[in-house]
This record gives C-alpha cells, structure tokens and sequence, in this order.
C-alpha cells in the first residue's frame, strides 16, 4: 500500500510538473498575442489619424454616414481585439472601403497590398504614332506617368508632320491607369479642347503641406510649369492651414493644331482612370471626338495621393490630398465614363471596326 501511495505522489508530481510547463507555454502565447493585438490596434490608431488629418474627402464621406462609420470602428476593433481576425491589415483594409474611393490604397515593398482588379483583360500596346492609312492615323498612349511626359511631347512634335493632313485620328488609352496631367496635356493641345477647365481643391494639413514642399526639392528645372504650380498650391496653404485651398490647371489651346481632322476616336477600356480619365473629359470638349471601347474605372474625384509610412506595420497608405471640383460633369468614383460606341477592347482588328462606326 505504501508504494502504490508513493507512485501516486509522484504521478501526482509528475502532472503538475507538466501542468505548470503548459500554464507557462500557454501564459508566454498569451503574452505573444497580447503584444500582437496591442501593435495592431496602434497601426489602426495611427492609420485613422493618417486619415483624418490628411485625406482630402474624409470630412465630407464621414459625415454622409457617421452611423456607419462608428460601427465599422467598432467592429474593428472588436475583431482585433477579441482575436477574431489576425490578418490585421485585411481589418485595415476594410475600414479604408468605407471611404470608396480607388485612389486609397494599402501598400507594402511599393505595391498594392490587395489586388482588387481582374489584369486578364489587358491589353499591351507600346507608346508610338501608327499610320494605318493615308487618312488615318493612331496615337498609342498606355500611360501618362510623370516618367513620360518629355517622351510624349517628343513623340508628338517628332510625328507632326506624319500628322498634319490625316482625317481620322484613333488616340488608343487602353489601359491607362493615369499619372501626370502635364503628360496628357500636349496631346490635348494637338486636338483642341475649347472651354476644357480643371480645377482642384488641396487639404493643407501640416504632413500635406510638409510633403507637398519636399516635392519641390525634386524639380531641377524652377521655370517649369509643375513647378510654378505646385509653388502657389504650397503658398497658398501656408497661408490657409488646415482648409481647403483652389486652384486651376493652365488652359488649353482652343484651337486644334491638327486643322484637317473631321473625326477622332478615344479607345479606353476598363483599366482607364484617373488621368486617363481627365483625359477623356477635357477632350470631350471638342464636337469632333467620340469615345470608343467599354466604360472607364473611375478613379477621378480626389487625387494627388501621397505616401504615408505606418510606422507599426511597416506598410504604407496612399492619401489623396485632393478633391476635385465638379462643374459641368458629375462626379465618376466607381462609376466611370460611358462610351458613346461599345466594342470589345480586346477584338482583333479593332482600329479597323473603329473606323466602321
């Protein structure tokens, strides 16, 4: 009797021996968690400060549904909180759809975190001037990244002469996802675009005005018209802190340099925004273009995003620090643009079957 009461004592040790190791194990992955959901709800902290302090259309969104939103905070923070979720920046990611808006992305290693379009439909084109016929012409532009802007204006005073006593003339845009207004600009001065206006509002928060003034440390030419620009949008919201500040893109030639053209077709698909976009509605202003292809993303009424580091996280946001200021168009975020003719961008022949229309 003494030894099987002595095996049980040490049977008895032995349990909580293991007992106390799993406590021990299980207090460590408490306190290993405890420091996740503590750093995750510091990178929400700091991503909603981001945002409300600098994004250009969060006073105006928050407001047209603040139930909504206080909800959506929340669950957030619950589903951090109580474990529900430990792909935090999925949670981030979901508190930023609220806002709608396709300019406002997640990054991480300088791409988008989430990729939330179908790239099956692209179409390749390069960058060029095509004589298809002796009265037709194409201009391919696939982007109108800041990067392009000189090759851009090159390419159209290089092939003027190609251009200058073509009829029809196909500017193909597919899969233009934007970049700087001063790209497309010279392509907007070489059809005309009468009465075409673009005017902006800037949020000049203290980190949008500081960033907005570090840009100007990358211009090596002060004389050019970005420059100038981007000088009195920074003048006036050191003046005017925490408002909005207006201001208007330089004009367009009326007048088309290209006086022989009774047609030009715009081909955009899908993937078109921003930019692209601006592209569509300034030469829209001219009788004679007619846009072709399948509607547009819609990615146009806030812009100028920058860069936001989330220090918790590592990851990185991109604010729109802009608001566009919609005169005589309606504002296209997830609505995109219309064509006036439907056809599959991706159809073979197509500048051919444009030209049919």
């Amino acid at each position: 009797m003494k030894r099987i009461h002595t095996l049980l004592c040490l049977l008895l040790l032995l349990s909580y021996s293991i007992f106390a190791e799993d406590q021990n194990l299980e207090e460590e992955s408490a306190k290993g968690n405890d420091a996740e959901i503590s750093e995750a709800l510091l990178a929400f902290e700091e991503l909603k400060n981001i945002i409300q302090d600098n994004y250009a259309g969060y006073t105006e969104k928050v407001d047209q549904q603040k139930k909504q939103f206080a909800l959506l905070n929340q669950s957030i923070h619950q589903s951090i909180t109580q474990g529900k979720s430990q792909d935090y920046p999925l949670e981030y990611d979901r508190w930023l759809s609220f806002f709608e808006d396709p300019h406002l992305i997640l990054m991480k290693e300088g791409k988008p975190l989430f990729v939330k379009k179908d790239y099956s439909h692209y179409v390749h084109h390069e960058m060029g001037v095509i004589i298809l016929n002796p009265t037709t012409a194409i201009i391919s532009i696939p982007s109108f990244e800041m990067q392009y802007e000189t090759d851009i204006n090159n390419m159209l005073q290089d092939q003027y002469s190609k251009l200058i006593d073509i009829e029809n003339l196909i500017i193909d845009i597919r899969g233009n996802g934007g970049g700087s207004f001063f790209s497309m600009f010279p392509l907007l001065d070489l059809i005309g675009a009468p009465e075409y206006e673009s005017s902006w509002k800037v949020w000049a928060s203290r980190d949008n005005l500081r960033l907005y003034k570090s840009a100007l440390n990358h211009y090596e030419d002060t004389e050019s018209r970005e420059y100038i620009l981007i000088s009195s949008i920074v003048s006036k919201m050191e003046n005017n802190r925490n408002q909005f500040v207006s201001y208007t893109y330089p004009k367009i030639n009326k007048e088309p340099q290209l006086t022989h053209i009774k047609k030009i077709y715009i081909l955009a698909d899908r993937y078109v925004a921003s930019t692209a976009e601006e592209f569509i509605l300034g030469a829209k202003h001219n009788p004679k273009v007619i846009l072709v292809g399948e509607k547009t993303e819609g990615a146009l009424d806030y812009g100028d995003a920058i860069p936001y580091q989330l220090q918790s996280e590592g990851l990185m946001i991109l604010v729109p620090t802009q608001k566009r200021i919609w005169k005589n168009h309606p504002p296209i975020d997830n609505r995109g643009i219309e064509p006036d003719f439907k056809i599959n961008p991706e159809t073979e022949n197509i500048y051919e079957q444009i030209l049919e229309y």
